[in-house]
């Protein structure tokens, strides 16, 4: 239960299974006039009408609308419909993956200082560019094979594990990588292409703190990092 959300309304297929996982423990209003905040759910692109939302926005200008999109959108922006302005510029877009992290950020969660990082890449270049932009964040981060980690893991606050999908050898290495690091009491954040549900649920099997997507988001990679356990701030996300 993430606490009282019945201030919350619901629009769009919310029963899609990316949806519904995204939404995990929300209750929400019985109807959009009783709530100030509206989560507006696209599976896919024209799931949901854009006149509905600038319907919502221009008559009720006082509710918070928010754009909840799912694996399909991915190049909706670039390729289909442009949003009108009054969407754009006044409606968020967060993926389903993305949205209890990214509200989370909003509920004031409590962050732990800025520790040592290890950057787990198959190449140079991705590993030093992540290091490059968490460096940038306070963290302490250096770069390495996820290959045999265990005697680099002690006093590490998190382990980053770059991968693109998660197939079966990436999904071992994966495996073995957040073990080594559970070990030593860190937790591991993956950072997948474009996940999709199941490889997310395979990654929280595995005990794996968080999954991103790209685009990666330095400042909420560096916040899912300090976070105090994944599960405390998915406790945190009450929509009040």
């Amino acid at each position: 239960m993430m606490g009282s959300t019945s201030n919350v309304a619901l629009v769009g297929d919310c029963q899609h299974p990316e949806m519904r996982w995204a939404l995990r423990g929300i209750e929400p209003a019985a109807n959009v006039e009783d709530a100030n905040r509206v989560i507006a759910c696209h599976s896919r692109p024209g799931m949901l009408p854009l006149s509905l939302l600038e319907n919502l926005r221009a008559t009720a200008p006082d509710k918070e609308i928010i754009s909840l999109v799912g694996s399909w959108c991915e190049g909706e922006l670039r390729t289909g419909q442009p949003w009108p302005p009054i969407l754009s510029k006044h409606v968020p877009r967060v993926f389903w993956y993305d949205f209890r992290r990214w509200w989370g950020a909003r509920s004031g969660e409590t962050l732990s200082p800025a520790g040592a990082l290890l950057i787990a890449a198959d190449d140079y270049g991705s590993g030093a560019a992540l290091v490059d932009v968490l460096t940038a964040e306070g963290h302490a981060a250096f770069w390495a094979s996820d290959r045999g980690v265990l005697p680099l893991a002690r006093g590490l606050q998190a382990g980053v594990w770059v991968g693109g999908q998660l197939t079966g050898s990436a999904a071992q290495r994966l495996a073995r990588f957040q073990a080594e690091l559970h070990a030593c009491g860190a937790k591991t954040i993956a950072l997948l292409d474009y996940p999709r549900l199941d490889e997310i649920k395979a990654c929280e099997a595995l005990g794996v703190s968080e999954v991103f997507g790209k685009p990666w988001d330095a400042v909420a990679l560096s916040r899912a990092i300090r976070a105090r356990t994944w599960r405390a701030a998915v406790r945190e996300l009450a929509l009040a």
